[in-house]
């Protein structure tokens, strides 16, 4: 779930070249809904809203989609700018987190580390054909 275009499509990108499936939505209300037939197995979250909301809506997708890892990306520096109070989490409602900006191989990094979580489970990231 990403807000901002120019990010998701880099994020996408890395993705893809690293062999995952990728599905993107702009918005939590999107993401839950896109929940109800897309089963992912890590869910990456940039989206610049209040922790509390962001705490609720995780929470939402959690209820919906019950297998799934939260990576938490957190813009603070844009946030504390944008007048958003508490932007980041504190590690509650995510599985891992990563601060912008940051290089692809640390996202690659997470991605795997989230991925081996639940040792032995047949991931849902499935490599590209071809």
């Amino acid at each position: 779930m990403e807000d901002e275009e120019a990010l998701s499509r880099l994020i996408s990108w890395s993705l893809l070249d690293a062999g995952h499936e990728v599905g993107v939505v702009a918005t939590p209300a999107a993401a839950v809904e896109r929940l109800s037939t897309y089963r992912p197995d890590v869910i990456v979250f940039n989206t610049v809203i209040a922790h509390d909301a962001k705490d609720a809506w995780m929470a939402r997708i959690r209820e919906t989609a019950t297998e799934a890892r939260i990576l938490d990306v957190s813009d603070e520096k844009n946030a504390r700018a944008s007048g958003i109070i508490g932007a980041s989490r504190d590690g509650a409602s995510a599985d891992g987190s990563l601060d912008l900006p940051f290089p692809e191989a640390r996202l690659l990094k997470e991605i795997d580390r989230l991925l081996a979580v639940k040792p032995g489970q047949v991931s849902r990231i499935a490599p590209r054909a071809g």
